[in-house]
């Protein structure tokens, strides 16, 4: 009877001391499923961000090959304004700026790039490689913000934003104190060409202007203003603001650095960037 009824206790407890043991390979294994999840996840976000970055340096490339093309063809260049006309009022023609600045009264960003593309109209060689960009990377945004100003095709990166194109003209930081919402530079200001009869300009007598690499505004539409840089060579470039939409330097009141917010921008020229510190 003592023999059998120890071998219960033995039997019993062996059990038990298996349910345990697979109680906790269970947890340890629901740990390593984590644990496992959590790096892919962060290995898959950067590779999904990595392909996002290359697939927009693609796309600039054929940017910087269309330039390539049209200062082969013109012999230098791109003027720094374009003439387009409004809507469908073929009686008015307006002359904007091709610049990577943002329109202080209707706080929106001027499209760089879809101007520069209207420039490239005339341009066969460089209207060859605007063509083979691919279609999910064309998209149409207005001229600048505001009524009546019409759409043109524009090209977005891969995160859906519109690319921005820098001309020398416009380069560097252009503005008054970015600390003070709706300072800028007046458009009137800046090197604006001799009006041709019938043209008026793009934007209103005083127009302000701003870009600058010193911005706290998360709320503006197409992120931060400009990156604040300056070209290299006096030619053109063209940069993405990036996965965050922001651009520039965030400082604190006292100049002191709080965000670098270039740091995710891609480029396929790096420009000559500003001292934070200024």
């Amino acid at each position: 009877m003592h023999s059998h009824a120890s071998r219960a206790f033995i039997f019993v407890s062996t059990s038990a001391a298996r349910r345990g043991f697979t109680i906790i390979e269970l947890l340890i294994v629901i740990g390593i499923i984590a644990v496992l999840s959590a790096i892919a996840l962060v290995a898959g976000g950067k590779v999904l961000t990595g392909g996002k970055r290359a697939a927009t340096q693609d796309v600039m490339r054929v940017l910087d090959t269309a330039l390539d093309a049209y200062i082969s063809s013109k012999g230098g260049n791109p003027p720094p304004w374009v003439e387009t006309v409004p809507g469908n009022d073929l009686t008015l023609k307006r002359v904007f700026p091709v610049a990577d600045v943002r329109d202080v009264a209707n706080n929106a960003m001027v499209n760089s790039v879809g101007l520069f593309m209207l420039q490239c109209v005339d341009v066969p060689t460089t209207q060859g490689h605007l063509n083979g960009i691919p279609a999910r990377f064309i998209a149409s945004r207005p001229i600048r913000g505001g009524n009546n100003i019409r759409s043109i095709p524009t090209i977005i990166d891969a995160w859906g934003n519109p690319i921005r194109y820098v001309h020398p003209a416009f380069d560097g930081v252009i503005a008054v104190d970015s600390a003070v919402p709706g300072t800028g530079v007046e458009l009137d200001s800046l090197d604006l060409p001799d009006l041709k009869t019938g043209q008026t300009r793009g934007f209103a007598p005083g127009q302000t202007v701003r870009r600058t690499y010193k911005n706290s505004d998360d709320s503006l539409p197409f992120g931060a203003d400009g990156d604040g840089a300056t070209c290299i060579g006096n030619r053109p470039y063209f940069y993405s603001v990036g996965e965050d939409l922001k651009t520039g330097f965030l400082t604190e009141t006292n100049g002191t650095l709080k965000e670098n917010r270039n740091a995710d921008n891609v480029y396929t020229t790096i420009p000559a960037l500003p001292n934070e510190k200024l």
